[in-house]
């Protein structure tokens, strides 16, 4: 809608007499006001429409979309540590035998070997690297042997007599000694050996656990720092 101001001034101007311009102007305001609203009004209206919409905002992406994922470190966890005074490192000579023999039986081995175990002088000589995790296991007994192990690494295979067994090294949950795990594959039982430092001492405890539930039979075995 459009009216020019000129235009209402010429309409004011054919009243002469000034009753006639009173009289007009009282009755003209009303109108006046409204067209001039009504000018203001079409104005603003045709502003508005002639003003470009702002665009939409794009959508929002996914986290995983904007940030990669991230991968998974491939770095092995560090081998616990225990202070110096768990260092199993020493020789030891074997002192007393608890339940050997029974420990023996139940894994197949025959009375005679059983007795001359039980009854052998045997000494242990432990070489223990906090540091690295490097342990070696020097026996010199009745039967003779010499394992290196790495703690928390990869598992070495063992033979005592005809039995083969693969055997893995971890640390005690408290720290204070050694835990070999020796598993036999082929004849389906574990056995759990748990060496203890003690002072001077180490206790050696053997456990024997089978596959398919039968009961297995526990030693202990206590060896002197020489």
């Amino acid at each position: 809608m459009s009216v020019s101001v000129d235009s209402l001034l010429i309409l004011l101007g054919a009243f002469s007499t000034s009753k006639e311009l009173a009289f007009t102007i009282d009755a003209f305001v009303p109108v006046y006001t409204a067209v001039a609203i009504a000018i203001v009004y079409g104005v603003y209206k045709e502003d508005s429409q002639r003003k470009p919409s702002s665009p939409p905002s794009p959508p929002s992406l996914p986290s995983s979309i904007i940030s990669p994922p991230s991968s998974p470190s491939s770095a092995p966890p560090p081998l616990k540590k225990y202070p110096p005074s768990i260092n199993l490192s020493g020789t030891y000579k074997l002192f007393k035998n608890q339940n050997y023999q029974d420990f023996l039986a139940c894994q197949g081995v025959g009375w005679a070997l059983r007795k001359a175990a039980d009854s052998a002088s045997t000494t242990h000589t432990l070489t223990h690297d906090v540091d690295t995790g490097r342990f070696v296991l020097d026996v010199k007994g009745l039967i003779s042997s010499q394992v290196e192990y790495r703690i928390y690494g990869e598992s070495v295979r063992t033979q005592i007599k005809d039995k083969t067994f693969t055997d893995t090294v971890t640390y005690l949950p408290d720290g204070l000694g050694i835990r070999i795990h020796k598993q036999n594959l082929k004849d389906k039982y574990d056995i759990i050996v748990e060496r203890r430092l003690k002072g001077d001492e180490i206790e050696m405890k053997q456990r024997v656990e089978f596959k398919d539930g039968r009961e297995g039979k526990e030693a202990v075995q206590i060896f002197k720092r020489v």
